[in-house]
């Protein structure tokens, strides 16, 4: 193998690696934001329903407040929990990662002694469409994801207004 040959299979497998490192950073972003959008419902579902259902705050409400209040709180649980699919979505279940080579080719390659010739010349043409793939593959989880914060954005704005109605209640 010339000497271009070797940089230029370096260079492809640099490339791969780090498309690698970018999903394994999405994947972990996305599951935190799962951890957190759980955390945001599990608050919310206690805390909220608690309050609401006291009667002494339910008492304190206007009647012209409760529907706002009631569809603030049904609407940021909403979110939440629709957030919290499209992290998981995005985190599992959007595409598999394409590795390059695969075992069964480096496998099949040793079995069947092939010649280091034959081998780089089939890493050359895997190699790119094998990125390729695994670009498209993170462009849809980020899309999902980029969906997820709007909504989580959109959630903690129904939230502040939540409670500045329930403040506004008791003052």
């Amino acid at each position: 193998m010339s000497e271009s040959e070797e940089l230029l299979l370096t260079l492809l497998f640099r490339n791969y690696d780090e498309e690698v490192a970018r999903n394994e950073l999405i994947d972990s972003k996305n599951s935190q934001m799962i951890v957190l959008t759980g955390t945001m419902l599990t608050l919310q579902a206690t805390l909220f329903t608690t309050g609401l259902l006291n009667e002494f705050v339910y008492s304190h409400i206007p009647s012209s407040l409760k529907m706002w209040i009631f569809g603030l709180f049904i609407g940021s649980l909403i979110t939440s929990v629709v957030s919290m699919i499209l992290f998981m979505l995005a985190y599992k279940f959007v595409g598999t990662f394409k590795q390059a080579p695969t075992a069964n080719y480096v496998e099949k390659s040793y079995i069947k002694k092939r010649e280091y010739s034959a081998i780089t010349d089939k890493l050359f043409k895997r190699l790119p469409k094998t990125i390729d793939k695994n670009k498209k593959i993170m462009k849809r989880k980020v899309k999902f994801a980029n969906i997820g914060f709007v909504l989580i954005i959109i959630n903690i704005v129904m939230i502040l207004l939540f409670v500045s109605l329930l403040i506004y209640c008791f003052i």
